[in-house]
């Protein structure tokens, strides 16, 4: 535990005087609004000092002066030595929890000391929710006792670790004039796993070379339930396919052809770098991102294709099944949200950053004739490092599909809160339907994504309007 007493500058918020602002569950704080109450007891003792040397009966002022001080001096004593005895924790709780979830915490405090105390205020601070701080008032707390104080708060803040606390008790004595601050630094650490929502099947055109079993059916000779043709028999072939009844009519030993079933292998490149990211929390390109990117992962490896993620220093390669989901969604969920409190922008950044950021460096990785989903915030300087690779790319067989987040409708939920060095232009963002036209008609399929719809509404056509 760390103890602090407030001192009259600590008490002082943004003022030059002797006012400022306290503790709103202070038993004091109607009257520290405008003054604090030392300042009453300094000039009441200046009173009496005054009047012991000016007036005849002048001992009497120096009683009542000395009674002043000795009730100061115990009650300073009696804080002192009740807060190095008091206890505040958090209470063990379970450590995963999913966006959305509600959390009840559960913080004890422990009163060890002789002395009963009241007007006490207690702060927590719960980062998984987009407004961390919490405020919770104790009445009293009685001498050789503890108690419990629940709260609820929702994960509303974005998904990855969160931590809660640190934990701050604020007692105040019963004259007002001394306050301390009890501190547990020890902070609580929660995973928020991702909502993975759901979004219409996508069209998906699987590579003929695949030679893994799924669900789509292509021209190539293979192993499903659709019959193709008959041939003669070659070494190699399995007996179950040989067609006993047509052996027998002396062409020699005869094969059934059956067309092949395959899966595809999707893979998922996701724009994270900060340089394009606005908004805040939750509410930010930056997590409107993931939520997209996981959606596409959960969809793909349900219909048993493979899905690889790529995003900056992070690589899965392709997987598929539930596990592989999960590793896909901690990957996803331990990306830091450096995005929205950077204090670059686009216009600060330089060339090698930039260069870095790129989806170049990620073409190598991807299995020809697969399908490419590319992830990004809409920016015209990012564009133009994108646009040459995504048409390369689709010149070269594999089937390119873009989800374009539209960037301008986070600058206008957020341009109060975005910061001066990281303000760009909003110029950089109204071509979005004149490069979406360009692309599509390329071949490109472009999905729109906007806060302001659902995912399903993003993916329900390609063609969906922004």
């Amino acid at each position: 535990m760390k103890i602090t007493r407030r001192s009259f500058k600590d008490l002082k918020v943004n003022r030059a005087d002797l006012f400022g602002e306290y503790s709103e569950f202070s038993v004091f704080d109607r009257h520290r609004h405008f003054i604090h109450p030392m300042v009453i007891y300094l000039v009441i003792s200046i009173l009496l000092f005054a009047g012991s040397i000016f007036f005849e009966q002048g001992r009497y002022y120096l009683v009542g002066l000395y009674a002043v001080l000795a009730v100061l001096g115990f009650s300073r004593i009696r804080m002192e030595l009740a807060a190095k005895k008091i206890r505040i924790r958090h209470r063990p709780m379970k450590h995963v929890f999913r966006e959305g979830d509600e959390v009840e915490v559960t913080v004890e405090i422990e009163n060890r000391s002789a002395f009963s105390l009241s007007g006490i205020a207690l702060e927590d601070h719960f980062h998984p929710g987009e407004n961390p701080d919490i405020r919770i008032a104790v009445h009293r707390l009685d001498s050789y006792s503890r108690m419990r104080k629940r709260y609820r708060a929702k994960c509303d803040s974005g998904m990855g670790r969160k931590t809660i606390g640190p934990l701050k008790l604020t007692i105040v004595d019963p004259t007002g004039a001394f306050e301390f601050d009890i501190v547990c630094e020890e902070d609580l650490s929660i995973e928020i796993l991702p909502h993975i929502q759901m979004i219409p099947d996508l069209k998906i055109q699987p590579p003929a070379e695949s030679h893994h079993f799924g669900i789509y059916e292509v021209s190539n000779r293979g192993a499903s339930v659709c019959l193709a043709g008959i041939r003669s028999y070659d070494n190699g072939d399995s007996p179950r396919h040989i067609s006993w009844r047509l052996s027998t009519r002396g062409r020699g030993l005869v094969v059934k052809d059956f067309e092949k079933s395959v899966n595809a292998t999707v893979n998922i490149v996701l724009n994270l770098e900060p340089f394009w990211q606005l908004g805040k929390g939750a509410d930010s390109t930056w997590e409107y991102a993931k939520d997209i990117a996981l959606a596409i992962v959960s969809q793909q490896a349900q219909l048993g294709n493979f899905v690889s993620f790529m995003s900056g220093g992070t690589i899965v390669e392709p997987g598929t099944g539930e596990n592989h989901v999960y590793e896909i969604a901690s990957k996803v969920a331990a990306l830091r949200l450096d995005a929205v409190t950077t204090e670059k922008s686009a216009l600060l950044i330089e060339p090698n950053e930039l260069k870095a950021g790129s989806l170049v460096k990620f073409e190598p990785l991807f299995l020809r004739g697969s399908e490419v989903f590319y992830i990004v915030p809409f920016n015209e300087t990012e564009l133009e490092l994108s646009e040459r690779p995504l048409r390369r790319l689709h010149a070269s067989g594999f089937h390119v599909n873009v989800v374009f987040i539209d960037s301008a409708a986070f600058w206008r939920r957020n341009i109060k809160s975005i910061p001066a060095s990281n303000m760009v232009m909003v110029d950089l963002f109204k071509r979005l339907p004149e490069v979406t036209k360009s692309l599509r008609t390329t071949g490109i399929r472009v999905f729109l994504a906007s806060p302001e719809r659902t995912l399903i509404q993003t993916f329900h056509a390609s063609e969906n309007p922004l």
